[in-house]
């Protein structure tokens, strides 16, 4: 399994996640997706032994900087730092909308 990679000049910029889906969501610096991966042991004090599985990419390249998740309608936003958009997505990465796109 492959998960966050927080080592020594890997970046990342924002997480957010679904705690009854045990879904972690998070933005890449190093490549510029919006990642998500099955957590588990984070709910239970066990930071020190974060576990991800199951890692895919949501979105590719899109520079993302904030992440926000909607558990209820299980939906992630994220804004991007260079076009200043505010976009949305099923969690499997469908039904992509530009929801703003100026001044963000």
């Amino acid at each position: 399994s492959s998960g966050i990679n927080a080592e020594y000049g890997h970046h990342i910029y924002d997480f957010d996640y679904d705690y009854q889906s045990n879904l972690l969501f998070w933005c890449s610096g190093d490549t510029q997706d919006l990642q998500s991966a099955m957590h588990k042991n984070l709910w239970k004090g066990r930071y020190d032994n974060l576990q991800l599985l199951d890692s895919s990419v949501v979105a590719e390249g899109i520079d993302c900087v904030s992440t926000a998740v909607d558990w209820i309608n299980k939906k992630v936003y994220w804004v991007t730092a260079e076009r200043g958009q505010l976009t949305v997505t099923n969690y499997d990465g469908s039904n992509e909308a530009t929801l703003l796109w100026r001044n963000v």
